[in-house]
């Protein structure tokens, strides 16, 4: 028998212009603990993929007003352009929450971050100077077969070659 029992599932429609934003949500009731969680499904709607998002969510009575407010940093994530990913962190229900509503913070990718409504690049560690340029030496193509195979193959068609040249030779 399982230990969690699904309470609610609610698509989020946004119209925001947010990079990431809430897709759907899913609560739960933890019956061995008896507490309400939930876990988020997110979306990233830019084209930088996300490494590290940080949210505040908020949870909303029936009268739309807020409850509890707490922020949360999801990091090490590998949310790719234009997909989605569910949250590990089991965010606390209270009892007489209705909905929620999230926004995003901050979401931080290799090469640029999100904050306060517009892209920023991040700015690099490393100055010109001390980048030194790496020389890979290029190997010389392997053989298709192994060594040991196309001796085998030389051998027989040097072979067929001698026999061929015998049996023209025993016609004339």
């Amino acid at each position: 028998m399982s230990n969690y029992q699904l309470l609610f599932q609610k698509k989020h429609i946004t119209y925001t212009r947010e990079p990431v934003v809430l897709e759907e949500y899913i609560g739960f009731l933890d019956q061995k603990e008896s507490r309400k969680f939930m876990v988020l499904k997110l979306q990233n709607n830019s084209n930088h993929p996300i490494q590290t998002i940080t949210i505040r969510v908020s949870q909303l009575n029936h009268f739309n007003q807020s409850m509890k407010t707490s922020e949360y940093t999801l990091e090490d994530i590998k949310l790719d352009a234009f997909k989605s990913i569910v949250s590990l962190e089991r965010i606390t229900v209270e009892d007489d929450c209705t909905s929620i509503e999230v926004n995003l913070l901050k979401a931080i990718s290799k090469t640029h971050h999100w904050e306060n409504g517009q892209w920023h690049k991040l700015e690099s560690t490393e100055t010109k100077s001390s980048i030194q340029p790496k020389t890979q030496l290029i190997k010389p193509e392997r053989l298709h077969f192994p060594l040991h195979i196309s001796l085998y193959m030389t051998i027989v068609y040097a072979a067929v070659l001698v026999m061929v040249y015998f049996a023209l030779r025993s016609f004339s």
